[in-house]
């Protein structure tokens, strides 16, 4: 399965809350409203205050996001033949000026693998000392 994740950062002048709503009521109602070959559609939303205090210099080096999506398709040509599709390219794509700042967005074009769970080590108890 083929992934393309996307960490977006909101458009500026827009509250988190604002952000928020319009990302998931609007904008993923028009994404849910054709669907295309796109087999999942995810939006993951940053907690507030995931990244420190406004000031901190922790927070101005990180170039925080403000959600990252995940969309799922069968394989590249599944995704290919969504963003070539008019209603992708004049109808969802478009609307990322509503909300997204644009020059900040990362898109990362991922191949989905399962992971074995990584072993624990002991039988799972827990010994604790008061001395």
């Amino acid at each position: 399965m083929i992934k393309l994740v996307a960490a977006v950062r909101r458009r500026p002048g827009m509250t988190r809350t604002e952000y928020a709503e319009y990302v998931e009521k609007v904008h993923g109602g028009i994404a849910l409203a054709n669907k295309l070959t796109v087999r999942k559609y995810v939006q993951n939303h940053v907690l507030d205050g995931a990244y420190g205090a406004i000031g901190d210099v922790g927070y101005q080096l990180t170039l925080p996001r403000d959600s990252v999506t995940e969309l799922y398709f069968d394989d590249l040509a599944s995704m290919g033949r969504t963003f070539t599709d008019p209603y992708a390219r004049e109808v969802v794509g478009p609307d990322a000026v509503n909300f997204s700042d644009q020059p900040a967005a990362l898109s990362l074009l991922v191949e989905e693998e399962g992971a074995a769970e990584a072993p624990r080590p002991g039988d799972g108890t827990v010994k604790a000392s008061t001395s």
